[in-house]
């Protein structure tokens, strides 16, 4: 998914996320293994920084509230023993 969206600092918003998998070229929940990360930008996750996604209308995502100005990345971590993938999510999220 890409993400290239400007907002207020003074907005409280759900940004929705998709992330999407395949196992021999067929589609796979992952919702229930995933943790997301909305960090500035270059700034790498650390363990405390994953978070259980916020669901709303069905979207997992995360919330957009107390932000400052800058641009931040929403990165995700999917955990599938023993593999544990961590990737950004595509695009920006600016905070203006």
């Amino acid at each position: 998914m890409t993400v290239n969206t400007s907002y207020e600092r003074e907005t409280k918003e759900h940004q929705a996320v998709t992330i999407l998998s395949t196992v021999n070229g067929e589609p796979v929940d992952v919702t229930a293994s995933v943790e997301l990360a909305l960090l500035p930008d270059r700034v790498r996750p650390l363990e405390a920084d994953w978070k259980t996604p916020v669901t709303l209308h069905g979207k997992l995502g995360v919330m957009l509230t107390g932000l400052t100005r800058g641009t931040y990345r929403i990165w995700y971590r999917v955990t599938d023993n023993p593999e544990i993938v961590v990737d950004k999510v595509d695009g920006y999220v600016r905070i203006d």
